[in-house]
């Protein structure tokens, strides 16, 4: 980052922790290191310094290798906002236009011995540029504030197959600054607040064929709100940035979304198959029981645990339209009823659905 001091020990912008000390990592950088990747056993550092520990040709992108900073070829003539890896090769981004030299659009690719560019690279003035990248299903995907990637249209995000960029569905409203993936998804934060045309605010996920939001997102009150970086630490999600809600919850900055409990209500099997197909789907599911249910209630209910579709039925199987449902996660909860009441049903299962 921007920082002098870690733990009240001299370090030029960058530090390393051992699991009880900060310590200063070769004399390292004057300004701001903005963004680390491993790669080929390295710790690839990119950002706004000239040069790193004072090595020749560090300028904006240079490589540690557990003693020294060397350089990657001649480095940059700009900003490094972004690193990633795919394919053995290392992904460079940010406001330059030459790496080692080469003319590139404010993203290059290194192969362990030179820079090259990406077809035409990203649009736009000097601020557009991608701010992070993620491996997916494997794709590369960049996500940041640029609007077409080697004149592909794509807003904010597009993917990579080593060949050819893509959109990611229809993108999103506004900046992408971070990608994670975790439990077979792609997590997205940024300062947009909508995914794929469905509101999403500042927090997205993508199951390789479509956005859905992750609940009410982070508060979506001032414009200002962000989510700058997500991360995953014991199968949860986390996510930091300038939100102080998340889900409507006062989270203070930080917040972690748990993929295995959902907030409001748990998954419940039942003893008798309960199956849902298509499960997701965007139009109509239908809920199918092995056997005959009378006079009991499906409840659909979202996230937070809330009701917003009570249908009573007599029958083996139920349609769920989908109507003014959001795209996104919610519970179908089966209610039997003795033969004469209608009222203090006991709950016989609960399925999870997906709207996408």
């Amino acid at each position: 980052g921007n920082f002098t001091m870690a733990g009240g020990t001299a370090a030029g912008k960058i530090a390393k922790w051992n699991g009880t000390t900060w310590a200063n990592i070769g004399n390292a950088s004057t300004s701001s290191v903005k963004a680390l990747t491993v790669y080929n056993s390295q710790l690839i550092a990119g950002g706004g310094f000239g040069n790193m520990g004072g090595g020749a040709n560090t300028s904006f992108i240079a490589r540690w290798n557990g003693s020294s900073w060397a350089s990657l070829g001649t480095g940059m003539n700009g900003v490094v906002y972004a690193l990633g890896v795919y394919n053995n090769k290392l992904y460079a981004s940010g406001s330059f236009t030459t790496a080692g030299g080469v003319t590139v659009a404010k993203i290059a690719v290194w192969n362990d011995t030179a820079w090259s560019s990406i077809g035409t690279g990203i649009n736009g003035a000097v601020s557009i540029y991608a701010k992070c990248f993620a491996v997916y299903n494997g794709d590369l995907y960049a996500g940041g504030s640029f609007t077409s990637i080697n004149g592909v249209t794509a807003d904010y995000i597009a993917k990579f197959d080593g060949t050819t960029w893509t959109p990611v569905g229809s993108g999103m409203s506004g900046n992408v600054n971070t990608l994670v993936v975790n439990n077979g998804e792609l997590y997205a934060g940024g300062s947009f607040v909508m995914a794929g045309g469905a509101s999403a605010f500042k927090v997205a996920k993508w199951n390789g064929t479509a956005w859905s939001p992750m609940s009410t997102g982070m508060n979506n009150n001032p414009v200002t709100t962000a989510v700058n970086t997500l991360q995953v630490f014991n199968t949860e999600v986390y996510a930091g940035g300038s939100f102080i809600k998340a889900s409507g919850t006062p989270t203070g900055r930080v917040s972690k979304w748990n993929t295995n409990v959902t907030i409001g209500i748990d998954e419940h099997q039942m003893e008798n198959t309960f199956s849902v197909y298509p499960n997701p789907f965007s139009a109509e599911t239908t809920i199918a029981f092995e056997k005959e249910y009378k006079n009991a209630t499906l409840n659909i209910i979202d996230v937070l645990g809330k009701t917003i579709k009570t249908i009573n039925f007599s029958g083996t199987q139920v349609t769920v339209d989908r109507d003014n449902m959001a795209q996104g996660i919610y519970f179908a909860q089966l209610v039997t009823h003795s033969s004469t009441s209608s009222v203090n049903g006991e709950v016989a299962g609960t399925k999870k659905l997906i709207v996408q």
